[in-house]
């Protein structure tokens, strides 16, 4: 039970800090992360299970020393160096965040036997979760109005907490979560209420007008029918497409009086041949950071961009940021865990559908990874990438899989 609670605490924490519009998200994440350790230290003296559940691999040593190799990094920056940084106020708080969004579901998730797990109550919680903080988002948008709400170039934050990129991400969740839904119930009450759930994630991810959450969907989407390789469910998608074209314009002036250009920004992407109108301003953030690698390949620069960047400060890509923080060494270490982890998310998908939640929002957030955030701030996608590999580590264990 206590491992069922921590796990929903840790996939969920992202989730709920967005349910809030009263306190910050910091303020939030410490009471969050505050529980969650009180529910690790009672799970290690209570239960006395100090011993870990896997043996030390691959993933645990490679992984180990590029977490270790980022520490140090942040020691040089923040303290040796004193470099200027505004990702967060304090130092402090980069600490925090990489102890308790990174460190310890590194060990704890380790401890976990999967086997006797029952994932059906989580994803049942998670799916409640998700929905009701997609729908609080919307009657925010309904009740307080959209003027009151960020608003940037036809993209919509949701909440203080919930920027247009977050809020995209929130609406592909609660879709994958209703995938997943409606791949593991047979009855037809419920299918139908997950296409629903389907719906309204989807209309969050266009009232956000943010194209990361898109590319991430689209990613997905390809891995689902590539696993599933049935024509119907093909049929559906390649309908639902063509019900969406239909109705383009309508659905256009609808996002429109909610003041989102998905449709028109979308379009503009597909058919403009200008790459810096395509990737905003990402691409002078990609082209410093590969001046940064060329000019220290051996032992990184700060994880921290300087000078006219100062709103930024991170490289909005966690790729990037390990090849410029770490040096060219790490960088191609951090490639090696995630290709693997990939490849062990796909084959989850392949041997059971109760991993589909996980499996894709690892994918998910790893597609998030490439266009947004920092390393330290998005800590599902670490939550996500754990329990792929410690999930694959269980199952092979269990001889479910095989090398």
């Amino acid at each position: 039970m206590r491992d069922k609670i921590i796990l929903i605490f840790l996939i969920s924490s992202e989730i709920i800090t967005y349910l809030n519009p009263f306190f910050g998200s910091i303020f939030t994440k410490l009471i969050f992360y505050s529980i969650l350790l009180l529910l690790y230290l009672s799970k290690y003296f209570l239960l006395k299970n100090s011993k870990f559940i896997f043996k030390k691999d691959f993933f645990f040593f490679s992984f180990s020393l590029y977490i270790i190799a980022y520490f140090f990094r942040l020691i040089i920056d923040l303290y040796l160096n004193n470099i200027s940084h505004n990702l967060y106020v304090n130092k402090f708080t980069y600490f925090f965040l990489f102890f308790n969004a990174i460190i310890l579901p590194f060990i704890f998730l380790r401890t976990v036997n999967y086997d006797k797990l029952n994932f059906s109550t989580i994803h049942s919680v998670l799916t409640i979760l998700l929905t009701t903080s997609v729908l609080f988002s919307f009657y925010r948008l309904v009740t307080v109005g959209i003027d009151v709400v960020q608003i940037d170039s036809g993209r919509i934050s949701a909440n203080e907490d919930l920027d247009p990129i977050a809020f995209g991400h929130l609406g592909v969740s609660l879709f994958l979560i209703a995938l997943h839904n409606f791949n593991n119930y047979k009855n037809s009450i419920p299918r139908l209420l997950n296409i629903l759930l389907c719906c309204i994630g989807l209309l969050a991810l266009a009232i956000s007008n943010s194209r990361g959450p898109l590319v991430a969907l689209i990613f997905i989407l390809l891995i689902y029918l590539i696993i599933k390789r049935k024509i119907r469910i093909f049929v559906f998608f390649s309908i639902t497409l063509a019900f969406i074209l239909y109705f383009i314009e309508n659905i256009n002036d609808f996002l429109k009086s909610y003041g989102s250009t998905f449709v028109e920004r979308v379009m503009s992407s597909l058919f403009t041949s200008d790459i810096a109108n395509k990737s905003s301003s990402r691409s002078s953030i990609y082209n410093l950071a590969l001046d940064k690698i060329i000019e220290n390949p051996l032992f990184g620069d700060s994880l921290f961009i300087q000078g006219n960047y100062s709103e930024t400060q991170y490289y909005h890509n966690f790729v990037l940021e390990s090849f410029v923080g770490l040096g060219v060494l790490f960088g191609c270490l951090y490639l090696v865990i995630i290709i693997k982890s990939m490849f062990k998310a796909f084959r989850l998908l392949k041997i059971n559908t109760q991993y589909y939640f996980i499996s894709l929002l690892f994918f998910q957030h790893l597609i998030y990874s490439m266009f947004s955030r920092s390393v330290l701030s998005l800590p599902l996608f670490w939550v996500s990438l754990f329990l792929v590999n410690y999930i694959y580590e269980s199952n092979k264990f269990s001889n479910k899989i095989t090398e």
